[in-house]
């Protein structure tokens, strides 16, 4: 009875914290001081990308104690090869193997999409493969912290979540803020 209602509470707290991609059958990790993103990922057997994906992390380096991430069920697997055909894009290839093109260049390691040759052999992703995320862009808009303020209250001033406005500036614990700290607002 305890353990289905820790799961319950797990769940309730990821969906708060603004994790998407979140289903039943996914596993939970708690971040244990000293571990990586790509320690987690290893253990469990999925890519860093995957993991950094389903868990809304632009920036792989910045996991914190405590922190709750989400373990995609699925690994990448490669589900078979295509060899490019005269006038084959990536789009239509992917479209055919139910996949996007951004992913299919990803797995492949292609630069530019435009640059696909007859007879060149793409290995196919299977599902469960995400591909690399790009950190986002901030807008260049600052605060600075005044005396009495809290992370909560900055947050919901200016409408982010709490967890993306610490990951924005680099914030592992919510109390330590200071007056006349300037903070990036995602």
């Amino acid at each position: 009875m305890k353990t289905s209602f820790a799961r319950f509470a797990i769940l309730i707290l990821i969906m708060l914290l603004g994790i998407s991609a979140v289903s039943a059958q996914n596993r939970t990790h708690v971040v244990q001081r000293g571990e990586t993103l790509s320690q987690i990922a290893q253990y469990y057997g999925v890519s860093t990308a995957a993991l950094a994906q389903v868990n809304n992390i632009a920036n792989p380096s910045r996991i914190y104690p405590g922190q709750y991430l989400v373990i995609p069920s699925s690994t990448p697997v490669t589900i078979g090869t295509y060899t490019v055909q005269p006038g084959d894009t990536l789009k239509n290839i992917a479209a055919r193997y139910g996949t996007t093109w951004q992913a299919l260049a990803s797995y492949n390691n292609i630069a530019n999409a435009n640059l696909i040759w007859v007879g060149m052999v793409l290995q196919i992703p299977g599902s469960g493969y995400y591909p690399p995320v790009q950190p986002p862009t901030y807008p260049s808009n600052y605060y600075y912290v005044q005396y009495g303020d809290t992370m909560l209250r900055i947050a919901a001033r200016f409408g982010v979540n709490v967890w993306r406005l610490a990951e924005a500036n680099g914030i592992y614990n919510l109390n330590w803020i200071y007056a006349g700290q300037r903070l990036v607002i995602p």
